[in-house]
Parts: structure tokens; C-alpha cells; sequence
């Protein structure tokens, strides 16, 4: 375990040879970052429903899109309750329109995110001004506490590759702003942001089980 700020911080032992080491190493320094602001935290929305939408999706109507179930409102928790018990400042929290992305930001932090319609891809194409626009907000500069942001799994890959295949649902990638573009310090999946914050009682959950 790790001591920072007068908090232990259990460092999980990989045991999938070298890449898992190298994978907890960097969710280890991710976090260790977030602790000390400055970051973006680009989630994927927590756990979710099997409905079955169909795009373009209405964001007006949340009977048309796959939601959080009963899990993925306890996992938003949870997570938020990790970051605040490890210290994660955040100030800015932003979601897209999909009731799924709003409502994983509000549980984790208890309070309404701002919706940015830029992390929603409406359809099958993330290319665009959207992405530009980003492109542009993981490039700007966070002063002290974190921005977090809430999003999904294409539209997160749009600008972030590294998250395709390996972010599931509550998992985040925490990026740092140059002013130019984006460096990605580490991928946290929610489980560990959870062992983290309380060492010797991890909290996983078999990744089968994740939808």
C-alpha cells in the first residue's frame, strides 16, 4: 500500500503476468494523479439495462434508451463514495444527454452534471465537429480540481483509442490537458477506484458478469 496525504491507498497485485502488471501500475498513477487535480476523468456510464434502442435515440424521452438498472445505480454510488474517501477533487462534471450518462453523474456526486451534447454520438459517426470539440475540451487546461466527465464507449474512443476494448461500464480513463492535446496517464476500471479507497476489502465483481 501506498500512504499519500495521510491516506493508505492499497496498490491491487496483478496477477496476469506482465501486461496486467503494467495495466495496475498505470490505474495506480492514474489515480495518484486524480488525487492530485489537474485531470480529466472521461467515464463510461455505469451498468446498464438490456433494452434494446434503436438510433437515433430521442434524448427527451428516457423510455427510449437503454438506463442504469438496480447494479449500475449502486456502482454509481460506490464509485462516487471511493472518490470522496480518496480524496479525487472534482469541480467541473459534465454528461451527455442519455438519461444512462446524466444519471450516473448525479449519483456519483450528488448533483446535477452539465450536459454537453458532444459526448453523445447521435448514430455511427464520430467523426466531425463534434469530435473536434473533443478533441478541444480534453486539450483545455483543469486549474486545481479534476473535471469529470461522463460518457460512452464509441464516442469515448472517438478521441481516446486506447479505451476500445478495454473500459467497461463505470470505467474511466484519466487523461491530462497540455493545452494543446491530451495525454493519457492510466484506464481505472470502478473496481479499483474502490480498492483504493478501502485496502483489504476489494470490491470486484467477475468482468463476465458486466454488460
Amino acid at each position: 500500500a501506498l500512504l499519500v496525504a495521510g491516506v493508505a491507498i492499497a496498490t491491487p497485485v496483478a496477477s496476469g503476468g506482465p501486461l496486467a502488471a503494467q495495466g495496475t501500475e498505470q490505474a495506480g498513477e492514474a489515480i495518484r494523479a486524480a488525487r492530485g487535480g489537474g485531470t480529466i476523468l472521461l467515464c463510461r456510464h455505469a451498468i446498464t439495462d438490456s433494452f434494446q434502442e434503436r438510433e437515433p435515440v430521442d434524448y427527451d424521452d428516457p423510455s427510449t434508451q437503454r438506463r442504469l438498472d438496480q447494479e449500475g445505480e449502486e456502482q454509481s454510488r460506490r464509485i462516487g463514495a471511493a472518490l470522496a474517501r480518496l480524496g479525487v477533487p472534482v469541480g467541473e462534471l459534465v454528461a451527455s444527454p442519455m438519461d444512462r450518462a446524466r444519471r450516473t453523474a448525479e449519483l456519483m456526486l450528488g448533483r446535477p452534471p452539465r450536459i454537453d451534447a458532444i459526448w453523445h454520438t447521435n448514430g455511427s459517426d464520430y467523426s466531425g465537429p463534434a469530435r473536434e470539440a473533443r478533441l478541444g475540451a480534453l486539450a483545455m487546461p483543469v486549474s486545481e480540481a479534476n473535471t469529470l466527465i461522463v460518457s460512452h464507449i464509441g464516442t469515448m474512443s472517438s478521441v481516446v483509442p486506447e479505451a476500445r476494448g478495454s473500459v467497461g461500464e463505470g470505467d474511466c480513463v484519466v487523461v491530462r490537458p497540455t493545452g494543446t492535446h491530451h495525454e493519457v496517464i492510466g484506464i481505472v476500471a470502478w473496481e479499483a477506484w474502490l480498492d483504493a479507497a478501502t485496502p483489504g476489502a476489494p470490491a470486484r465483481v467477475p468482468r463476465a458478469a458486466r454488460r
